[in-house]
């Protein structure tokens, strides 16, 4: 800050995050970091700027990168996370933050943390069990022990039945 006859000038940004980390889901991100403050590391930014790119993001590509909604910063020093969802499976991003103070002041970006989601790699169980029941000229009862999602975890989200007077393989 810098006074000039009685009028203080906010001419320092807030810092820049060092400790920004992306930890991988099946199909989210989770980032974290420690707010700064906004005066380097004292008191709280007014606001931040998260972005994600598929190609490592510095200031000279800034504005390509696709922004995020950010939580509003805390107090400086403590801990903040967003988790990212409906991230396609299996796609690699960089992320990067940096933040604002109330007089426009912006730290530089923070350095890149890089994650893929994981997706979904394992495979609802084989229906081992499957047995037609009672008939009749219009309607055959068919019936199976449910599966999960992950083997025999969770719930399925669907079942895909199909018939015909030949053998299905």
């Amino acid at each position: 800050s810098v006074l000039i006859t009685g009028i203080e000038i906010d001419d320092t940004p807030p810092a820049e995050i060092d400790d920004l980390t992306a930890t991988p889901g099946e199909a989210d991100i989770t980032l974290a970091w420690t707010a700064p403050g906004d005066d380097g590391m004292e008191g709280s930014a007014t606001s931040y700027d998260l972005r994600y790119s598929l190609s490592p993001i510095d200031e000279s590509n800034w504005t390509d990168a696709t922004s995020i909604d950010a939580p509003t910063p805390a107090a400086a020093g403590e801990s903040q996370s967003v988790v990212l969802t409906e991230i396609p499976q299996l796609t690699e991003l960089y992320f990067s933050i940096r933040a604002t103070d109330e007089s426009g002041n912006t730290a530089a970006p923070s350095a890149n943390a890089q994650a893929a989601t994981t997706g979904d790699i394992t495979a609802p169980a084989a229906i081992t069990d499957l047995a037609v029941g009672s008939t009749s000229p219009s309607t055959i009862l068919v019936q199976w022990t449910a599966v999960g999602d992950n083997a025999d975890e969770g719930q399925a989200s669907a079942y895909v039945l199909k018939i015909s007077t030949d053998e299905i393989n």
